[in-house]
Parts: structure tokens; C-alpha cells; sequence
């Protein structure tokens, strides 16, 4: 049985100050906007879930490796 699942609009925390990203010591090498998709058998079709920016990062820190 096909059950779509939603997420919260509401933030599951307040954060306060700076937060990290995780890209502070990468370079964007490429970024495209794009939409998510979800396949639903029992329509046979595609429903739209959302969308964002997909980002390819190259890290210069050998340790991240």
C-alpha cells in the first residue's frame, strides 16, 4: 500500500548564532537547481516532493579523503 509521507513545515529546533554547513573548506566545482520526484505505483505516475540546489564539491583537505 502506497502511503505518502509528509515533512514538518515547523523547525525541530532553534538555533541560535553561526552553524556549519560541512562546505566551509570545499570548492563548488559544479551547481544546478533541481526537483525531486517520487514514483507512485498505484497511480503509475510521478508526484513532485520538492526541490533544491544539488552541489558537486571538491574538498582540499586530505583529510576528508
Amino acid at each position: 500500500e502506497y502511503e505518502a509521507k509528509r515533512a514538518s513545515t515547523h523547525p525541530s529546533a532553534n538555533i541560535q548564532g553561526d552553524t556549519s554547513t560541512g562546505e566551509e573548506h570545499e570548492v563548488t566545482k559544479f551547481q544546478m537547481a533541481g526537483k525531486l520526484y517520487m514514483y507512485n505505483p498505484e497511480q503509475q505516475q510521478y508526484a513532485e516532493r520538492g526541490y533544491g540546489i544539488l552541489k558537486i564539491n571538491e574538498s582540499h583537505d586530505p583529510s576528508d579523503w
